[in-house]
Formats: structure tokens, sequence, C-alpha cells
């Protein structure tokens, strides 16, 4: 028997469905990026924040952090590169409802959760206690002391800080100072013998009109300095322990991939990828044998692959 062809307006109703099916199967999702600048770490974050997504069917939209600027854009999630982006993008009444994940910040500068908002999440740039704790254990074990500044953003920090190097069996010196004025006692309170001064990001204890001071005073009263970043590093800190803007688009590339794919993600974490930097010649200057950096790198990584 033939079948009876259907009639012309239920085919096109029919064909018109499956193209709407179609479209929305095959919809990519669209991440929105919030970046606070065109050059430097923000731009170097960007660039390793898309490498990373090219092999991806996700869809990547950049916008500048400016106020104009921030028209709504449809979007799966929002990211946003620097604290100013941050600040921003939690201030806008765009995007309520979109996960925002913020990146390239201290924890100090994560914004608040705001009520009604989608899921907020963020990877700061502090590196977790326990890693800065095993650094110093495994290039300088037979370090006795440290010794903490905190200033009125960082006291949260040092005291994880300080908590960790206790369990580790270690003393610990701190001084809390609320202007860069206080900065000189608090260094001949906390350096009164020699310590391994911790750096703890905090605009008004570490910055770029107290670094040379700071890293002059340690350095007359042998006391090593654990920087924060790779320019600390260069200036004269002994060690290193930060993550660089490539490593910080990297774990941005993951957590956008998390998200998308409903895989939980804490509200404030670290950062997974990280480099260890070693100065050899203040090294020598003050007398030490420190491994390499890269066999330091490594030995951290297992350590914490190892961790329960």
């Amino acid at each position: 028997m033939m079948q009876r062809a259907l009639p012309a307006w239920l085919r096109l109703l029919v064909f018109s469905g499956m193209l709407a099916i179609s479209s929305v199967v095959s919809a990519a999702p669209r991440v929105l990026i919030i970046t606070q600048a065109f050059e430097g770490p923000h731009a170097e974050t960007l660039a390793a924040l898309r490498h990373a997504l090219a092999g991806t069917e996700v869809e990547l939209k950049v916008q500048l952090a400016s106020a104009p600027s921030l028209q709504h854009e449809p979007a799966s999630i929002v990211v946003t590169i620097g604290s100013e982006a941050a600040a921003l993008a939690a201030a806008s009444p765009s995007h309520t409802d979109t996960p925002i994940l913020h990146t390239l910040l201290p924890a100090s500068a994560v914004p608040a959760p705001t009520e009604g908002r989608a899921q907020t999440i963020a990877i700061v740039l502090d590196q977790p206690a326990t890693r800065l704790v095993t650094l110093l254990r495994l290039a300088l074990p037979q370090t006795q002391t440290i010794a903490l500044i905190a200033g009125p953003s960082s006291e949260l920090a040092v005291d994880r800080v300080r908590a960790a190097a206790q369990d580790a069996g270690l003393k610990v010196r701190q001084s809390h100072i609320d202007n860069s004025d206080a900065l000189f006692p608090a260094l001949q309170h906390v350096l009164v013998e020699p310590a391994v001064l911790v750096t703890i990001p905090d605009a008004v204890v570490f910055n770029r009109y107290t670094v040379q001071n700071i890293l002059l005073t340690t350095f007359r009263r042998r006391s090593p300095v654990l920087g924060f970043s790779a320019a600390y590093v260069r200036a004269g800190a002994l060690l290193g322990l930060y993550s660089t803007p490539t490593q910080v688009g990297e774990d941005a590339a993951d957590a956008v991939l998390d998200l998308i794919a409903g895989r939980p993600r804490p509200a404030l974490s670290p950062p997974q990828r990280f480099e260890v930097g070693v100065n050899n010649t203040v090294a020598r200057a003050l007398g030490l044998e420190l491994p390499t950096a890269e066999s330091l790198m490594r030995e951290l990584r297992r350590v914490e692959a190892s961790a329960p």
C-alpha cells in the first residue's frame, strides 16, 4: 500500500522543529572575558586562556573593563582578569544570573558575594600556606624561625601561614602595621634574630617603594626572603613561590571547563600551577647551598600529589 505524502504545511512544521532542535544541540558555550587591560600580565593571562580553550567548542568574547563597555552580552560564564575587572563585573547589573569566575587577583581583592547573583568563584594568586611552609622545609631545612608582617588586607593570610608554620614545628615572629611608616620598626621586631621573612601580598607592606629597603634590611640581618613574585626574586629575594600569568590563564581554562561540565568548584581556590624561583647570587652571598629551582618545584609537586 502506498503511503500518503504529508501535507506541505506539516512537512514545513516538522522541518522547522528539527532545525530548532539542531541549533540548540549545537550551540557552543559562550564565555565573556572582561579584562582589566590588553597589555602586561592581563594580556598574558588572556592569551593563555584563549590557547587552552582553542581546541574546545567554547566561544570567547572579550570586553575591556570600563563601565561604558559593560554591555549585556549573552554568555554561559563570565571570566574577569584583574582586580578592577572583578570589582566592575561584580557591581554591574548585567549577568546577575550568569556564573562569574574571577582570576589574576589576590584573595583580599575578591568581591564579596552579592545576594541574588549566580555562582561566583575565584582562583586567587595567594599560594597555600602549606605550600609555602613545605617549600621552606625543602629549600632551607635548617630554618627554625620565620618572620611575618601583616597589613590591613593580609591579616587572614598571615594567620594561615603562622598556623601552618607552627604545625610544622617552626617558631614565628609576627608584626602588624597599618601604614608604611611603621614598616621599619616592624622589621626590627621580627628580625631581632635571623629568620626567613615570608612575604604575603599586601600593598601597604610590600610595594615598589618598600621593596629595596626590605631586601637591604633582611640581607644585613642575614635573613633570607621568600618572595611572592618572580620580580621579588630578581630584586634580591632568596626564594620565590608564585604563579605566572600564563599559569593563571591555564588554571582559568580548567575552571571554565569544569563549570560547563557541571563539576563542582570551591568558591575560593589557590592556583594549581606554580613556579619556584631561586636567586643563586643571594644564596652565595649568604653562604647557603640550595637545590635548583627545578628540583624544588618537582619535589614540592610530589609532596602535594602524595598528600591525603
